[in-house]
């Protein structure tokens, strides 16, 4: 069943994300399906950090009725899913909410026999002072999400994680403060990297690739857009980064081995910092590009809306309608 929350108040302290959090306490491993009910125009923020390891639990968002719901941690991590601490597996989902952080943004973790499976979904990470997501030996699932406007990398992905990436934009992002890449997937992690959108993204200063696809094997990078790390001193993707009808451009490009039916072009974008695809791009480089054989399982754009909408399947996570 599915527990729903209306708001107590509007207070931006402490609102109906409070009984939220304090249901789960009652939940144990058994599971629990929650619902924040949010009515147009409402904002709220739950101020301190929640910890879900050994918990089975779905906890939706009032997103799709036009509230915000905003997750932060004044310190510390905002979000934690750590079966290692817990000592038992978790299975998490987190579907509409805004996430922001002094510290990590999400943390998964998992170990041998006790597995960490997180799915975010509809999510905004921004303003995040560390990684945006952090999963080490965990099932990671991320789609129709925004990660943006953070300073440190957006996404680490380490020690045999499995990842479902698809339908989203990473955007206005810097790399500033430490050598980490925007994007890490290391070389016993895998998985799906698919209708993805990495854009505007900088490092002024340092020598950083903007995707790293670890020191051996390769991770196929399928049907996204992938320009902008802007630096003077960076590749935008490693060497072991393979691309499948992807679009970037070639000065960002470390290597072309092992890739294929690469995409060139510049693409319109509705307006700035909005990277949903303008009904004028170019149809070279952006729509109808890509066969629909190769939409990888993927029926729907970041928005919702069907892939394909026309004829064939368009590159990045929007599709235009």
């Amino acid at each position: 069943p599915i527990r729903s929350l209306g708001s107590t108040t509007r207070d931006p302290g402490r609102t109906a994300l409070c009984l939220l959090y304090t249901s789960l306490f009652a939940t144990g491993p058994r599971g629990s399906n929650v619902r924040l009910l949010g009515n147009q125009g409402d904002n709220y923020r739950y101020q301190e950090s929640v910890n879900l390891s050994g918990k089975t639990v779905s906890l939706y968002g009032p997103a799709s009725d036009g509230a915000n719901a905003v997750v932060e941690a004044p310190s510390g991590n905002t979000l934690t899913v750590d079966a290692t601490a817990a000592g038992r597996s978790a299975k998490v989902l987190l579907d509409g909410f805004t996430i922001s952080s002094n510290a990590n943004g999400v943390v998964c973790v998992g170990t041998a026999g006790l597995g960490s499976d997180l799915t975010l979904r509809r999510m905004k990470l921004e303003n995040v002072s560390d990684t945006d997501i952090s999963a080490s030996r965990c099932a990671l699932t991320l789609s129709s999400t925004q990660v943006r406007a953070n300073r440190k990398g957006a996404l680490n992905l380490s020690s045999g994680t499995h990842y479902e990436i698809a339908n989203t934009v990473f955007m206005g992002s810097s790399v500033e403060p430490n050598l980490n890449p925007l994007i890490t997937i290391d070389s016993i992690s895998n998985g799906r990297f698919v209708f993805n959108t990495v854009i505007d993204n900088r490092s002024n200063t340092y020598v950083v690739n903007s995707i790293d696809c670890g020191i051996s094997g390769y991770k196929l990078l399928q049907n996204s857009i992938l320009l902008g790390l802007q630096s003077p001193k960076a590749a935008l993707v490693s060497v072991n980064c393979h691309l499948d009808y992807s679009l970037l451009s070639p000065k960002d490009f470390f290597s072309e081995t092992g890739s294929s039916h690469l995409l060139s072009g510049s693409p319109s974008f509705a307006s700035p910092g909005d990277y949903h695809l303008s009904s004028t791009a170019d149809q070279a480089c952006c729509m109808n590009q890509i066969p629909n054989d190769q939409a990888q399982g993927i029926t729907q754009d970041i928005d919702g809306d069907r892939r394909p909408s026309r004829g064939s399947l368009d590159v990045g996570a929007d599709e235009v309608p």
